[in-house]
């Protein structure tokens, strides 16, 4: 059954708007029709039309109109029992209460442990709790089934929960029938405990491989647990390195730095300035401008904020011709594309990884998600899971 709560967090999950949310939860809660609709919040029915197409388009609802409000009610039931397997009462609670309810801290005592170089060691005791933020610790665990979706992976029998991790059973496809995996998602950072849970969990299972997988973070010892001789069927990644076994854009990369580096942009770029109308709700007549200058960190400054913003939606640089749009473009995809391998090379969450497309080197292309796929198979030669 899908309840208000979960509703709730799925529209801030996929970034609603309010207008959006209104007729969302009027139509997927109460089941009512369009004309009861646009009574109750007082707008037209082709007005409820539209909102409800965009909450179509956020939650990756593709096809004909007919059917999609089934097919989102089927997504949004499959996540509701994900939530409810992996045993979590809290999972829709507010970010800011899930924050509030964090309870992780790491205690540092200095030890006096001589080393040759004279300096000391600091042992770092990490207490982990089992209340970690339940909210944020789910939407992962959604996000990584809909890989395993992605990727075609079966799951086999019933999710368990254990009191740090969640276990899942999958059939991945291999070269003569299927392999048995046993995954682990792990809450907080996969640690050797971890890795022994996960040996016994695959005798048990009589699998071929374990995965143990956490959001963000694995320590060096259960790196090094998965080394040893005995452990050569057991793997640990972060979300991210577990993306990276299937999918890889290097040579994207390398194309976008060479763009950057032959059109000279790197050192030859200008910073733009740039200005963002503003409308009356009813006329759409314009009433006034707000400039993005420097003390405001020109154009990047307001693309940066734009991408920050929970709610929102599409934007465009417009100017003439010759005023720099192409070349911001693409500076602006270089510069997010250091912050990513960045965020790579130390381990920490990825930033969005920007995705510079050339529409004039493609034909049309009926949704973004096709155009994408289009894109980087053919430009690129990067594999994407249907």
């Amino acid at each position: 059954m899908l309840t208000k709560s979960f509703l709730l967090q799925a529209a801030r999950d996929h970034s609603l708007t309010q207008k959006q949310i209104e007729v969302f939860l009027r139509k997927i809660l109460e089941d009512l029709p369009y004309d009861a609709i646009a009574t109750q919040i007082q707008v037209s029915k082709p007005a409820c039309l539209k909102r409800m197409g965009e909450v179509y388009d956020k939650f990756g609802i593709e096809g004909s109109s007919r059917g999609k409000e089934q097919r989102l009610k089927k997504v949004l039931r499959e996540k509701s029992e994900i939530s409810q397997q992996l045993n979590t009462s809290t999972v829709f609670a507010s970010t800011r209460e899930a924050n509030a309810e964090t309870k992780e801290s790491i205690q540092t005592a200095a030890h006096a442990q001589p080393r040759t170089d004279g300096r000391e060691d600091i042992a770092v005791q990490h207490v982990q709790s089992t209340d970690l933020n339940a909210a944020s610790y789910t939407t992962w665990a959604m996000s990584l089934k809909a890989w395993f979706d992605c990727l075609g992976f079966q799951f086999e029998g019933t999710p368990k929960q254990a009191e740090s991790h969640f276990e899942w059973v999958i059939s991945v496809k291999a070269r003569r029938g299927w392999d048995r995996i046993v995954v682990h998602g792990v809450q907080g950072e996969v640690q050797s405990s971890h890795i022994r849970t996960l040996r016994n969990a695959v005798h048990e299972n009589r699998a071929a491989e374990g995965w143990a997988v956490a959001p963000r973070r694995i320590s060096q010892f259960a790196r090094q647990e998965v080394t040893l001789p005995n452990n050569n069927d057991l793997f640990c990644y972060t979300f991210d390195e577990l993306i990276d076994q299937d999918v890889n854009f290097e040579s994207y990369f390398d194309w976008l730095e060479t763009t950057v580096k032959d059109k000279g942009i790197a050192s030859n770029y200008v910073q733009l300035s740039c200005a963002k109308a503003e409308f009356l709700p009813d006329s759409q007549e314009p009433v006034g401008y707000s400039y993005y200058r420097e003390n405001e960190g020109w154009i990047d400054g307001y693309i940066d904020l734009w991408l920050d913003d929970p709610t929102k939606e599409h934007i465009s640089v417009l100017g003439e011709f010759g005023t720099g749009k192409t070349w911001f473009a693409c500076h602006y995809a270089w510069r997010a594309l250091q912050k990513y391998k960045l965020a790579k090379q130390k381990g920490l969450e990825r930033p969005r990884l920007p995705l510079l497309i050339q529409l004039r080197n493609c034909t049309k292309s009926a949704t973004v998600e096709s155009l994408i796929s289009e894109y980087f198979l053919r430009e690129h030669k990067v594999f994407l899971p249907d």
